[in-house]
């Protein structure tokens, strides 16, 4: 749904895909630089100075490939706050949710109250249950 001059947010470090599919899209990417002070996560912040007028989407990629990084009911709880007041869809990209190897579990911003509705969650069986692919 991402149309020729819709941003699109996108936290890096990341999956190398994100920016160069919002592209093909049409769409202009918004990086936020997450830091290692922060544990990587988007702060509400950067969320809040990184939405324009054009934004459109928020890829919210928690567990996040490469960096380890996990987003926590309150993380989630505050970004929510703050796209509650925007027509923003968040694509979660969860592909990595079963594999977290700390006290800390997963959350997806799906479970926060008024985000259901306008979340796009991403998950697959690849990652949980180490699929490989074999093509002869």
């Amino acid at each position: 749904i991402i149309m020729a001059g819709d941003e699109v947010i996108i936290p890096q470090p990341s999956y190398v895909c994100y920016e160069p599919i919002v592209k093909l899209c049409g769409g202009v990417p918004v990086i936020i630089e997450t830091l290692a002070e922060n544990d990587f996560k988007v702060t509400p912040e950067q969320l809040k100075n990184a939405i324009s007028e054009k934004t459109k989407a928020l890829i919210l990629p928690y567990p996040c490939n490469p960096t380890g990084a996990i987003m926590e009911q309150q993380d989630l709880e505050a970004l929510a706050e703050i796209l509650k007041h925007t027509n923003i869809v968040v694509l979660s990209d969860e592909i990595y949710s079963e594999l977290t190897f700390s006290e800390k579990s997963h959350v997806s911003i799906a479970s926060v109250k008024g985000m259901r509705e306008r979340t796009i969650l991403i998950n697959g069986f690849s990652k949980t249950f180490s699929i490989i692919t074999l093509v002869p």
